[in-house]
């Protein structure tokens, strides 16, 4: 009721009941009644007599079921690959409401967020869980009184990591393949970190790079001074750190011939063999 000058007596009176509520008031005025029990639509009968004018009114009270289903994906999770989590929310029939979505652990909640659903459908996209252990996503639909759940779990997964290079001696700035395995494969792109330093020394970035394969090759560029450098790759993500392995950088002059030379050298010596062996016999 609006706010009217002086008291008023008001009657409450809704078709699905018995029940008459009579009282007197001077200001706004709330009532609480109980909803029906069955779907149908029902009218609730007001009437307010004021300094005895009568001031009537018929509303129309609709009560239906909601039907809510929640789909969360994906429902378990390899601790550190997951960032998202999709969340879905469908009605029957199709209503336009405002929900809340939690993340609850442990520790309570740890993460809310507001859900609009529009035409009977609500998403909406929530921060995954980190650690390891089981996890509940509750939907809730206050004006309904309504709330779903659907469980999640993290699991924690051991990875491993190995790394080769196609070569173990090169020149100064010569390029150089590194390959690397991660077992088992990651689900989703994971971002390799290829790291160098001289024996001894403190380690250096050479490249990240981020892939969605369980194998990948980085190529990169040899140090500029001569020595001795180690070599390891590892992927923060997955808290995994691969072998190392050993690169010995040396001056032009020293480093093994590429095997085209090689092969040209022993085309020329054969040549040369082929063209003693003429010679001879033409003398004779």
């Amino acid at each position: 009721m609006e706010r009217l000058v002086g008291s008023y007596n008001l009657v409450v009176r809704p078709s699905w009941s018995n029940t008459t509520v009579s009282i007197t008031s001077t200001g706004d005025t709330r009532l609480p009644i109980q909803v029906p029990e069955k779907e149908g639509t029902y009218h609730v009968y007001l009437k307010a007599v004021v300094d005895g004018y009568n001031i009537e009114k018929d509303l129309l009270l609709h009560v239906m079921n909601v039907t809510v289903s929640l789909s969360v994906k994906p429902t378990v999770i390899r601790a550190g690959e997951t960032r998202n989590i999709s969340i879905t929310v469908l009605t029957t029939p199709a209503i336009n409401t405002t929900a809340s979505a939690k993340l609850l652990g442990k520790k309570g909640i740890l993460v809310l967020q507001k859900l609009k659903i529009i035409n009977g459908q609500g998403v909406a996209s929530i921060p995954a869980p980190s650690k390891p252990g089981n996890y509940t996503i509750t939907v809730i639909l206050p004006q309904y009184k309504i709330n779903v759940s659907k469980t999640i779990k993290v699991i924690q997964i051991i990875y491993g990591m190995t790394l080769s290079i196609n070569t173990t001696r090169t020149t100064p700035g010569s390029g150089v393949q590194a390959n690397i395995t991660i077992t088992p494969a990651p689900k989703v792109p994971v971002n390799i970190v290829l790291m160098i330093r001289k024996a001894g020394g403190a380690w250096e970035v050479i490249k990240t790079s981020l892939v969605t394969k369980g194998r990948t090759s980085i190529v990169f560029k040899a140090p500029s001074q001569p020595g001795q450098y180690e070599i390891k790759a590892s992927a923060p993500q997955l808290k995994a750190e691969s072998n190392m392995v050993k690169l010995m950088v040396v001056k032009s002059s020293k480093a093994a011939p590429p095997k085209m030379l090689q092969v040209y050298a022993i085309i020329g010596i054969v040549a040369a063999a082929a063209l003693a062996w003429s010679i001879r016999s033409i003398r004779r």
